[in-house]
């Protein structure tokens, strides 16, 4: 058996929310849209397959659903459970949270109404695995549902097409661990689902080149976390030089604009 292979976020922890937390209410505006589109009810029960820190899974636990997440990273889970007792006083009984393979899921067959999945896909390599895992766990007439997030007008414009040159020059090229949204929908098809595509959320982002670049030093990316290091410290040299050339104030602002959209599956 080939063993599975995921990417870690062990390391983003402490700087997960900050990094890629929604503005705040939006986070709310997609729970809306959740419930409204898979129909819930008071005893509806979800499961989330890369929980993270709870950027989904917060607002509907607020609001009294049962909730079950699974993850690999021990330190993302471990954040999701301080902010659980912070904000709610207590892990409330009807949440699960564990640490476990995406490949492997520990829930009995039939057994969760909606499971959901949200930018976790492109980091496991067995990615149509964790599929057929969430289609054995859900209940006849449940719904999986992808999420994933969209940059209509991304900040990043200029910074990723320069960075990935960069890096081809230095003779390396990032490689794709999992899915993108396009090839999870291609599969999905293959699989007989029924698919409806939905726009939770719409927004407006701002951020300094600065503070952008920083990201990109900080190496907050998980792609760039697969570089080895000797070639990061090169590319973000030439990086450096680039970023003064081409942004003589680094603390202007780069306006962008993103929705959350996703992709739900029933079969």
């Amino acid at each position: 058996m080939v063993q599975s292979y995921s990417v870690c976020f062990d390391r983003a922890a402490g700087f997960y929310d900050a990094t890629r937390g929604f503005p705040v209410g939006v986070d709310e505006e997609i729970a809306d849209a959740i419930l409204t589109a898979v129909g819930a009810t008071p005893d509806t029960h979800f499961l989330e397959v890369g929980i993270g820190t709870g950027r989904i899974a917060l607002p509907l636990i607020r609001r009294g659903y049962s909730y079950s997440g699974i993850d690999i990273s021990e330190e993302m889970l471990a954040e999701l459970r301080r902010k659980l007792r912070e904000r709610l006083g207590q892990i409330p009984p009807q949440v699960s949270v564990q640490l476990a393979d995406a490949t492997a899921l520990p829930f009995p067959e039939g057994s969760v109404d909606v499971a959901i999945t949200v930018h976790v896909l492109h980091l496991i390599r067995e990615w149509q695995q964790v599929i057929g895992q969430i289609r054995r766990v859900l209940r006849p007439g449940g719904v999986y549902l992808y999420g994933y997030g969209d940059r209509v007008v991304s900040a990043r414009g200029e910074f990723e097409p320069r960075w990935t040159e960069i890096l081809a020059g230095l003779g390396f090229e990032p490689q794709r661990v999992g899915a993108n949204a396009e090839q999870v929908e291609q599969y999905l098809q293959a699989e007989g689902a029924q698919l409806e595509r939905v726009v939770a959320a719409e927004w407006q982002t701002a951020v300094s080149a600065q503070a952008l670049f920083d990201l990109y030093a900080q190496r907050s990316y998980s792609a760039s976390w697969q570089i080895p290091e000797e070639i990061f410290m090169l590319a973000i040299r030439q990086f450096q030089e680039w970023f003064r050339d081409t942004y003589p104030n680094p603390q202007i602002t780069l306006l962008g604009e993103s929705q959350f959209q996703m992709l739900l599956a029933r079969w």
